[in-house]
């Protein structure tokens, strides 16, 4: 397992892996391909492989904005979300940021909480969950 940055032409593994279940719902939303793109380029996320293959992936925003967080469903509880999450907290501590937040699938809110997240808002599709960080 490696984690390592995203590098320009794997967009096309990582809109795939978006679209896995359980996620295709809260997906569904996000269908603007161009849009997407362009986020990953503004922000390029942190990538895990394993066997050359991209297993998860998540990003953060400068101004604390989880854009993208997602492990493909047969890698859930093997430690690579935590692994993500480690790193994000790592570069917000770098970036001197007060705070996280992202908009997490319901699926994705036990771990989210488990990171000491609480939820701003909810709404069917999930909830708009925010951190405290020590500063």
């Amino acid at each position: 397992m490696r984690l390592r940055s995203w590098q320009p032409g794997e967009e096309s593994e990582l809109w795939a892996l978006t679209r896995q279940q359980p996620y295709a719902a809260y997906a569904e939303e996000n269908d603007d391909r161009a849009q997407w793109s362009a986020s990953l380029r503004a922000n390029p996320p942190f990538i895990v492989e394993y066997d050359h293959q991209v297993i998860g992936y998540a990003d953060l925003g400068r101004a604390g904005e989880i854009g993208h967080f997602y492990v493909h469903a047969d890698w859930h509880g093997r430690g690579i979300g935590s692994l993500l999450m480690n790193k994000l907290h790592e570069k917000a501590q770098a970036q001197g940021l007060a705070g996280l937040r992202a908009h997490v699938a319901p699926d994705a809110r036990a771990f989210f909480e488990y990171w000491g997240f609480t939820a701003v808002s909810t709404s069917e599709h999930g909830a708009l969950m925010h951190k405290h960080l020590a500063g």
